[in-house]
């Protein structure tokens, strides 16, 4: 069960990272080319749903992550889980509100909710990372303890471009089967 939760959290990285990259890439195409508003509104809906329903996955398995770890605690005063559970919480329930609200028509078709949704879906996807950079802030780093090796984060860049090419090219099969659908019942 646990690497059950680990496998389907990290393939929701992916996607949440397809899906920002490639709304975010859509937006300044749209804003840029001014597009025809009726394709980039096919867009931001199909692509909120897909990922509404993402999110409302991703809120069960913060929840059962949660779970987990505070059954595997051992501590007599649970200092390590109450340390945690405040950002996890959060991140549950804005990952749920913003599923919840990204049902509704008006608000899926609007660009700058899309903008809004990639941003906390990203984040609460990658709650662990940005609690780790946020409490290493805090820390004391001295340079003679720095490494020499710089990576210039290429293959995070190619992998980011490819689970967005992946993701956008779900959302164009989505709203042309959402199309077709649409005109065999006409």
């Amino acid at each position: 069960m646990t690497e059950l939760i680990s496998n389907t959290i990290e393939i929701l990285r992916s996607l949440f990272c397809g899906y920002g990259l490639s709304t975010l890439i859509l937006v300044i195409f749209a804003k840029i080319t001014h597009r025809p508003k009726d394709k980039a509104i096919q867009y931001f809906d199909s692509a909120n749903i897909i990922a509404s329903c993402a999110g409302l996955l991703l809120s069960v398995a913060l929840l059962s992550e949660l779970i987990r770890n505070y059954n595997a605690i051992s501590d007599g005063d649970y200092t390590f889980f109450s340390y945690r559970q405040g950002p996890f919480i959060l991140a549950i329930l804005l990952t749920t509100v913003t599923s919840i609200f990204a049902l509704s028509a008006r608000l899926r078709q609007n660009w700058i909710f899309s903008l809004f949704m990639v941003l906390v879906l990203n984040i609460c996807v990658r709650m662990e990372n940005v609690f780790i950079i946020w409490t290493g802030v805090f820390r004391d780093y001295l340079p003679s303890s720095w490494g020499y090796y710089r990576d210039f984060g290429i293959n995070f860049w190619l992998t980011a471009l490819l689970w967005a090419t992946i993701y956008f090219s779900m959302v164009v099969a989505f709203v042309r089967l959402r199309k077709a659908r649409f005109k065999s019942h006409e």
